[in-house]
Formats: structure tokens, C-alpha cells, sequence
């Protein structure tokens, strides 16, 4: 039932374009409903990149802001390295 559902949701296209498909749909609703877990989710699908989609560094941090001012543990732990890894590299002045 539940693949029948994707299906029907997702239409009958290459597992690329499904995967394209699925990504917006989890963008969608991490817009509209402001989810910390599918905020998170859609920042590290940007970040890695998935079947159908390039890697978006920009689009993943993005997401990644979004998703720890949500309150998500893991996105909060991810700015708070990168915050962290950017004070390091930068040389004093």
C-alpha cells in the first residue's frame, strides 16, 4: 500500500527523477510546517547530495541555519564545529 501510495504520489518516472520529486516534496512541507527533522533532512540531502540532485553547499547551510534555529540537536552541533573550525582558519589580525 505505502509503495503504491509513492507511486501514485511520485508518478511513474526514473528513479532519478523520483528521487528530484521526493526532495521537493520534503522541502515543501519542511517549509510549510517548519519541522525541525525535515529541515535537518533536506540540509543534509544539499549537503551530500542524493540520486538525482548535485551536492549544494550554499543550500545545505542554508537549511542547516534553518534547522538549528529550530531547535534541531544535530543542526546546532554542525554550526556550532563550523563556527568553531572558520575561527581557527581565520589568522589573527
Amino acid at each position: 500500500a505505502l509503495f503504491g501510495a509513492y507511486e501514485a504520489s511520485l508518478g511513474a518516472c526514473q528513479y532519478d527523477e523520483k528521487a528530484r520529486r521526493a526532495l521537493k516534496h520534503l522541502q515543501a512541507y519542511a517549509e510549510a510546517t517548519e519541522d525541525p527533522q525535515a529541515t535537518y533532512a533536506v540540509a543534509v540531502r544539499y549537503g551530500q547530495g542524493t540520486i538525482g540532485t548535485e551536492p549544494d553547499a550554499m543550500q545545505a547551510l542554508s537549511w542547516m541555519r534553518r534547522a538549528a534555529k529550530l531547535g534541531h540537536p544535530m543542526g546546532e552541533q554542525f554550526l556550532l564545529r563550523s563556527e568553531r573550525d572558520a575561527s581557527q582558519e581565520t589568522p589573527p589580525k
